[in-house]
Formats: structure tokens, C-alpha cells, sequence
């Protein structure tokens, strides 16, 4: 049943992502700003199907009410599906930190320029700094942004380090951080699976962190344990 829901799946997403593709391209009239909150409502349309024929249910979970744009989701990163399943559940619609490599595939590095996602070079840190500025352009914009602060998907589900790059943009920008946990994102689709599992993924949403009110140490330490709280390792 498992491979059935997968190939139904990957015939709607070809299908579904040409149209994706010609919709973002004529997106692309508008200025960057309209461009950007027009694209990133369309998640939640595009992959509300997806989750249905895999067996997905997606459940909601906030811990408090959460600011208004912009804010900074810190999110973890288990599972293949965290990307979806994020733009899908996670209010008011976000963009992305992504890694500087998704912007050579094709159709794909379409998607990422209509939603303004910021490529970062993880390995070079002028790259690094620079993709922050860029991020702080869009946050004056009142996009929401996503970022992976452990800095890559996990293999064996559990949590890594947190990296400081998020924490400096943060900061810098004294915009809130909100904790986001994906529990049993990594079950549904670990990294190295091919057919994803069904059954049900919280999206959890946590309190919003004030970033002036903690050294750079201190949220590291305080995301972590947030993280920590819900998912074990």
C-alpha cells in the first residue's frame, strides 16, 4: 500500500508542480514584496492533496499566540517531508534559508527565487554573512523566515548542535524566535528512506523567544533543551 500511496503521489507532483512552475513565473510580473506573499500562500493548497494521498494528517500545535510578521522560525530538521510540511501548517505563509546546492536544480531553483529564499554557503562564512543581510531585507519586509539552525537534516534523528548563524541574524535584527518542532517527522520520512511511511506529524509551535533578553549562548542553550523537550537525543 505503502509503494501504491508513493507512485499516486509522485504522479501528482509532477503533475502539480508544472503548474506550480507556470504560476511562479507569471508571478514574476510583480515586485518582489507582492511576488513574495502571493507565492508563499500557495503551500497550502499544493501540498494539502500530497499529505492526503500519502496518509499524512498534519496537526497544529501552538504553545502561545504567535507574533506578527516577521518572525524567525527556528525549526528542526529530521525528515525529507520538513520543508512541506512546514510551508503547509505554519501560519502566514514563510520563506526559506536554504543551502546554496538547491539553487542548481532545476524547477526547483524557480520555486526557491519567486519565494526570495536566501541560498547560504554553510561552508564560507562571507557567504554566510551575506545571505544573513539579505535575510534581514526580507524580515524588514514582514516575511516570515524559516530557518534549520542545526544547519542540516539529521540521519539518526537526533538533535544536533545549534549553529550561531540564525542566533546573529536574530539578534541583529531583534526579531523573535519561535521554536518549531516537527515530532515524528523523521518516522513518517527519514533521510535515507525512499517511500515515506503514513500517520500522523505534529507541527509544534513554541513560545516566542525574545532574542535581546539572552546572550547568544544562552538561546543556543535555550532552543536546544526546547527541542530536547520533545524529541529524545
Amino acid at each position: 500500500m505503502k509503494h501504491i500511496r508513493a507512485i499516486i503521489a509522485l504522479l501528482y507532483m509532477i503533475i502539480s508542480t508544472l503548474l506550480v512552475i507556470a504560476y511562479a513565473i507569471y508571478l514574476h510580473r510583480y515586485p518582489e514584496v507582492k511576488r513574495v506573499s502571493k507565492a508563499i500562500a500557495v503551500p497550502k493548497y499544493w501540498f494539502w492533496p500530497l499529505f492526503f494521498i500519502l496518509g499524512i494528517k498534519v496537526k497544529l500545535v501552538t504553545k502561545d499566540k504567535i507574533p506578527p510578521p516577521p518572525v524567525l522560525f527556528f525549526a528542526t530538521h529530521r525528515g525529507n517531508l520538513d520543508i512541506p510540511l512546514l510551508s503547509y501548517s505554519l501560519p502566514g505563509g514563510v520563506t526559506y534559508l536554504s543551502k546554496e546546492e538547491l539553487f542548481s536544480v532545476p524547477i526547483l531553483n524557480i520555486i526557491l527565487h519567486t519565494i526570495a529564499s536566501i541560498p547560504i554557503k554553510r561552508e564560507d562564512a562571507k557567504n554566510a554573512l551575506e545571505s544573513l543581510k539579505e535575510t534581514s531585507k526580507l524580515l524588514k519586509n514582514n516575511v516570515n523566515v524559516v530557518i534549520f539552525p542545526e544547519g542540516t537534516r539529521s540521519v539518526d534523528g537526533k538533535i544536533g548542535t545549534i549553529k550561531r548563524g540564525g542566533i546573529i541574524l536574530a539578534k541583529s535584527s531583534n526579531i523573535p524566535i519561535v521554536p518549531v518542532i516537527i515530532k515524528d517527522g523523521f518516522k513518517i520520512y527519514p533521510k535515507k528512506s525512499i517511500f515515506p511511511n503514513s500517520g500522523t506529524v505534529e507541527i509544534i509551535v513554541e513560545k516566542p523567544i525574545l532574542p535581546e533578553n539572552y546572550t547568544s549562548k544562552e538561546l543556543a542553550k535555550i532552543i536546544s533543551q526546547t527541542y530536547r523537550s520533545y524529541i529524545d537525543g
